[in-house]
Formats: C-alpha cells, structure tokens, sequence
C-alpha cells in the first residue's frame, strides 16, 4: 500500500472521475445496468478505501481530448447530483472538491445547481474556472457568475495542472497569482 513508504500526513489522493462522467451522461456505455447506482457505488468504495489522515480530493470531469470535452454540459446539476451521491456513500471526509467550468459559461444557470451542493464542513469547493485562452477578465467574469450559488470556493485551472505540458505551467501559475491579485486589490 502507497500508505506504508508515505505518511498519511504527508499524502493527497485524488480520485479523477471522468469516464465516469462520461457514463452519467450516456456519452459511452457503462458497465453496470443501473449507472447512477453502480457509479456512485464504486467511485464512493475507492474514496472509502483512502486511509484516515490521507487529505482526499475528488475532481469530476468531462474528459479531455485534445482539451475539448467530451459532452459540453448543460450546467452544473450533473456534477451536483454526482458529488452528493457520492458524498452520502463516503464513510470518511473529503477534503476538496474540484469541479470544471467550461470556457464559455459565465453565466448564472450554469453555475445555479452548485446552491444544491452538500459539502460538510471543513470539504472545500474549487471552481476549474481559469483558461489561458481568455485570463483574467474571463476568470473573474466567471467567478461573478458562480458567487451567488457558491459563495466560497478556491480557484484553478479546468482540470488541473496535471495534463499540461510543461512548458505550459508557468503561464498556468501566472494566471492564478494574477486573478487572485485582482481579487485582493
């Protein structure tokens, strides 16, 4: 087990989600009869099986190829509903909840299902609201828009950092420090 070389303290697990997704939206076949039920019981058994003390995180996505999603959503309410399936099923907290913004909506019905979103205390929400292609302006446009549904959350980039290419990361991290400036200023 990864816990044995590694101190629970001193390890993050995050579970991606986006196949998964992509079987909640019917975009390619499950391999359970009942999806709804069959997802949210294996996704919520492997956040089960991260350790006590290991900080846990769980990003659900809609896939990448070649950065496109695979299904653009129609807004938040799928992510929602997977998130609160999942967080009825978990025995142990969840420390992060990363959720994908599309581009392309700043506006308030995308955002609206994330005031049904039920996340315990001590979990923390972060939008991936932040895209290279339009920056800051975008970025904050997009945080106007989820405020009223959401009104704390963390930012970053759609889908993390992890898929970049690294050449790419410094711009990424530049994004950030720049719309939190804004932000504080």
């Amino acid at each position: 087990m990864i816990c044995n070389p590694i101190p629970p303290e001193s390890l993050c697990i995050q579970w991606y989600v986006a196949i998964e997704m992509s079987w909640w939206e019917r975009v390619y076949p499950a391999p359970f009869d009942n999806i709804e039920h069959g997802l949210l019981e294996s996704v919520a058994r492997l956040l089960n099986a991260v350790p006590a003390g290991v900080e846990l995180g769980l990003h659900l996505c809609y896939g990448s190829m070649n950065y496109r999603h695979r299904k653009e959503p129609l807004d938040a309410a799928n992510l929602v509903t997977v998130a609160n399936g999942l967080l009825t099923r978990t025995q142990r907290p969840l420390d992060y909840l990363h959720l994908p913004v599309p581009q392309n909506r700043a506006d308030p019905n995308y955002f609206a299902p994330l005031r049904r979103l039920r996340l315990e205390p001590g979990s923390e929400l972060f939008l991936g609201l932040l895209h290279l292609d339009d920056g800051v302006a975008g970025a904050l446009a997009r945080i106007r828009a989820a405020r009223p549904f959401a009104p704390s959350f963390g930012i970053a980039c759609e889908c993390g950092l992890g898929g970049r290419p690294a050449e790419s990361i410094r711009s990424w991290l530049q994004l950030h420090a720049d719309v939190v400036s804004q932000l504080a200023g």
